[in-house]
C-alpha cells in the first residue's frame, strides 16, 4: 500500500476509534477537540497559532475550538509571560483527567494494533 494512502487509512481509523470512545464516555467532544487537548498536554503552554499549525486548521477554527473547550472547562487561557496580547493554553484539572483516560485508551489500542500486525506478519510469513 502506498505510504500516503496508508497514513490516510490510519488517520481515519484513529478518528473513528476516538469518536467511538468519546461516545462511550459521554463526553461533549469530537476527535478534533480531543486532539487539541492531547497536543496541549504534550507541548504545554502553547499559543493558539501553534495549535492551528499542529492541527493544520485555520486560526478562526482553532479560536472557536478553544472557546468551546474553555467554556466546557477543559482548557484555560493564561497571559503570555512575554507578550500580554497573546494567550497560552493549558489544561484544567478536568482536561487533564480526560487526556489521561484518552492516553490509556490510545495505548491499549496501539498495543492491540501491534499484536494484530505481528500476527498478520507471522501468518503471511507462514504462507510463503
Amino acid at each position: 500500500m502506498d505510504m500516503d494512502l496508508e497514513l490516510l487509512v490510519l488517520q481515519r481509523q484513529i478518528a473513528r476509534r476516538l469518536n467511538q470512545w468519546l461516545g462511550q464516555e459521554c463526553l461533549p467532544l469530537d476527535e478534533t477537540d480531543l486532539l487539541l487537548l492531547l497536543i496541549v498536554a504534550q507541548k504545554a503552554r502553547l499559543h493558539q497559532r501553534q495549535v492551528a499549525d499542529y492541527l493544520a486548521l485555520n486560526a478562526a477554527h482553532v479560536t472557536r475550538l478553544v472557546h468551546k473547550l474553555v467554556v466546557l472547562g477543559y482548557l484555560e487561557q493564561m497571559p503570555d509571560d512575554f507578550d500580554r496580547r497573546r494567550k497560552q493554553l493549558g489544561l484544567t484539572t478536568l482536561g487533564e483527567k480526560v487526556v489521561t483516560r484518552a492516553q490509556k485508551m490510545l495505548g491499549v489500542w496501539q498495543q492491540q494494533n501491534q499484536l494484530f500486525k505481528a500476527g498478520l506478519h507471522d501468518l503471511i510469513g507462514q504462507s510463503h
